[in-house]
């Protein structure tokens, strides 16, 4: 097993939203089995907040979903995946506007 960092960022009418509790399910993708529920997130700082995905199994597959849970509508939910990282070393991003997938997009990304 590895622990993978799940970091997902929140806003609220465009703004980072702090203080919020939000939560992360997981599902592996092969089989369909949700492996998290409603696990707590940290935040961070900014809007930003990380989950510990400390039981993954870096041969499979996995989505997830994180909920801001008192956030409405678009700004509510963000997305992601977890590829198979067996002797891998890159990330990949998912960016939304209005939950919708976009692409084209211009962006900086950091990875610690």
């Amino acid at each position: 097993m590895a622990t993978k960092t799940i970091i997902s960022a929140f806003t609220e009418a465009g703004v980072a939203k702090t203080g919020l509790s939000p939560v992360v399910d997981i599902w592996q993708v092969d089989d369909n089995t949700q492996v998290i529920t409603s696990e707590a997130m940290t935040e961070i700082a900014g809007g930003f907040y990380k989950y510990s995905f400390t039981t993954q199994n870096i041969a499979k597959d996995y989505v997830f979903k994180c909920d801001a849970v008192t956030l409405n509508d678009y700004e509510r939910y963000s997305y992601g995946v977890i590829e198979n990282s067996e002797g891998l070393d890159y990330a990949i991003a998912i960016f939304t506007v209005d939950g919708v997938g976009e692409t084209g997009l211009s962006t900086t990304v950091n990875i610690w």
